[in-house]
């Protein structure tokens, strides 16, 4: 008898009996496997995190940067949170010296200034946000 015979005379039960037996097995070394590694839903994503709020200001306002208009600028503008800080946000600013005047560049820190404090400010944060700026150049690549 040839195999396809032999396959065709056992039907799809006995092919999907072979698949289930391979994933079951495969299923049970990975649940031996996360208990032996010390693998838990804690450990892998799963745990629940709440953001603190400047944690929360900092990301909402680089999400706001992603769309807005002035992302296309050469002046780049980051919002960072450090825990050890938690009443500061730093407002990163960097941009190609080659490409960017002093005073676009003035301008773009002002105006994430007033973003920064408008955004605390809708959220009642305003009273104990303190902003720190940091201006860098750097040279665009490629240039």
């Amino acid at each position: 008898m040839s195999t396809m015979q032999s396959t065709c005379r056992e039907g799809p039960r006995g092919i999907f009996r072979g698949r289930v037996t391979r994933w079951a097995v495969a299923a049970a070394l990975a649940a031996a496997a996360a208990v032996f590694l010390g693998a838990s839903e804690a450990n892998r994503g799963a745990s629940s995190y709440t953001p603190t709020q400047g944690e929360w200001l900092c990301m909402s306002l680089n999400i706001d940067e992603l769309f807005s208009e002035t992302y296309r600028s050469p002046v780049v503008v980051r919002y960072l949170y450090d825990l050890a800080r938690p009443d500061t946000i730093e407002i990163r600013v960097s941009y190609p010296p080659q490409l960017v005047t002093p005073e676009a560049v003035r301008m773009r820190v002002a105006q994430a200034r007033l973003r920064t404090m408008e955004a605390a400010e809708s959220r009642g944060w305003d009273v104990w946000l303190k902003l720190e700026v940091n201006v860098s150049e750097e040279p665009r690549r490629g240039v």
